[in-house]
């Protein structure tokens, strides 16, 4: 049994938080070394990506108003993985490879601060189950103790082609780069060694200063398999291998991996139809595809245009789960470091971006087409996107209340405080309060008693049986001591004033 592959190989990454605008320009400037021209450049996503989607969720992925698609030029594709390039496991060839065509290398990037990386790639030809499990694991894992390289042939190794140049055009090839070359020296240079990582390191370089983070240095994998006619999907023979065949894509599974148990997907899946299977895991997404058999001797039209369908069209469901995984796995990641930082500003913007992303990224529908429906369902069980807003919405509550904890002590310190310093002016006022009384007591003596002769005679009088003549103070004694008298009446009076207002019901 033979199958044909396509897989588009995905490096999910963060970047600067609505720096989609100087992002896009950082990468239109990249060019390839020695060669001059440009990499990427803005466009418009194809039409066929938006045609299933509902108006707001193409919104949502391709917004009109910020530059969040570019692809790979033709002349960078061509330089880089030109026709023969094939891949290399152990230093050994495996397979031919290209890019697929229409798909290429695409970049997809969101004001929400997170991307995605995709290169499209196809062996070329039919290959076998076992050398398509190979193919997308190897190339996929870049830790592997072996993992897949890249080689794009040196044109000496066509003897026949390489015959017909002439000496000067001999002499203008240049020599094969060494191994340990820097990667830029290497990659997509006649007779270059690359891994599938180099190529993204380079290709992501302007958006370092973005401040660009990668988020697994694995790379997630969608494939679509196809086998030919007579690969019937509800067939109780066929149904088992299908299941391994799709459940080992899914999850990048190498050839030598045992796979699960007969008959089993253990994650989310589901038969779009006859000829139809997919599912979805953390890593990877893959469908299986067959062949309708032929009516009448004629073959179907449709089965040639069933992969470029699923490997395009599907993708794009697959995208926005994947783009709210991040989104939420960020937020989340954000939501940490605000309480290391305790940045009251920063916990407000991810709140209100949180609640933005609800209403305008959390969809329960992104296509009227059923299939589509189905899988973008699929592919949000199998992302576990639902688990991952949950735990998003209860970081940020979690979050909330300890930022609503932590003002309530606030201002219960601050009332403390506040309540110290009313009973000091309080205890000063209180103060004040009795020195004024026993002043204007006092000053209400003195207009009385000062300067009133007649006064101070009739008193004199009144007491000279009582305090001997010579004893009795002079007048302006006889002044100053009443003041003294009448202050101390004063600050009687108010004490006992306040004893009154205190205890009063």
């Amino acid at each position: 049994m033979r199958v044909e592959l396509h897989t588009r190989f995905l490096c999910p990454f963060f970047f600067q938080w609505g720096g989609t605008a100087p992002a896009a320009a950082a990468l239109e400037a990249l060019r390839l070394p020695g060669r001059g021209f440009a990499i990427w450049e803005r466009g418009q996503a194809p039409p066929f990506y938006r045609e299933d989607l509902l108006a707001h969720v193409g919104a949502f992925l391709f917004p009109e108003a910020e530059p969040g698609y570019l692809r790979m030029t033709n002349a960078a594709a061509n330089s880089l993985l030109p026709p023969g390039a094939r891949v290399l496991i152990g230093g050994e060839p495996f397979l031919p490879v290209g890019l697929v065509h229409g798909a290429g290398i695409e970049l997809y990037l969101t004001a929400r601060g997170v991307g995605a990386l995709s290169i499209a790639l196809v062996p070329v030809g039919p290959i076998s189950p076992a050398d398509a499990l190979t193919f997308n694991h190897r190339l996929a894992r870049a830790s592997a103790l072996s993992p897949a390289a890249i080689l794009v042939p040196h044109p000496s190794v066509d003897s026949a082609r390489w015959a017909r140049l002439s000496a000067d055009d001999r002499a203008r090839v240049p020599a094969a780069p060494e191994p340990g070359a820097p990667a830029p020296d290497r990659i997509g240079r006649p007779g270059g060694v690359f891994t599938p990582m180099e190529l993204v390191d380079e290709l992501l370089r302007p958006l370092e200063g973005s401040k660009l983070r990668l988020v697994q240095r694995t790379l997630s994998v969608y494939t679509v398999a196809r086998f030919g006619e007579g690969t019937d999907l509800d067939d109780a023979t066929i149904a088992p291998q299908a299941a391994s065949m799709l459940s080992r894509l899914a999850q990048v599974e190498g050839e030598s991996h045992p796979g699960p148990a007969s008959g089993e997907i253990a994650m989310a899946h589901a038969r779009l139809n006859r000829c139809h299977w997919a599912a979805v895991g953390l890593l990877g997404a893959a469908h299986v595809v067959a062949d309708q058999a032929p009516v009448d001797g004629v073959p179907r039209p449709f089965n040639d245009e069933r992969v470029p369908r699923v490997r395009d069209r599907y993708f794009v469901p697959y995208l926005v789960a994947l783009i709210q995984r991040l989104y939420l796995h960020r937020s989340i990641a954000d939501a940490g470091a605000i309480v290391a930082d305790a940045d009251a500003d920063r916990f407000r913007r991810l709140r209100t971006a949180l609640l933005e992303f609800g209403i305008r990224g959390q969809f329960s529908q992104v296509s009227t087409r059923e299939a589509l429906h189905q899988f973008y369902l699929v592919a949000r069980r199998g992302l576990h996107v639902p688990e991952a807003w949950q735990d998003a919405r209860q970081a940020v509550a979690d979050l909330d209340a300890a930022w609503a904890e932590n003002r309530e002590r606030g201002l219960a310190a601050k009332v403390a405080e506040n309540v110290t310093e009313i009973t000091r002016v309080q205890r000063i006022v209180h103060a004040i309060e009795y020195l004024v009384a026993s002043v204007y007591f006092a000053e209400l003596w003195h207009m009385f008693a000062g300067e009133n002769p007649a006064f101070y005679e009739s008193v004199r009088h009144t007491l000279g049986g009582l305090v001997p003549a010579t004893a009795f103070p002079s007048e302006g004694m006889f002044v100053g001591l009443g003041a003294l008298a009448w202050g101390a009446v004063g600050l009687a009076a108010v004490a006992a004033f306040n004893r009154w207002v205190v205890t009063r019901p």
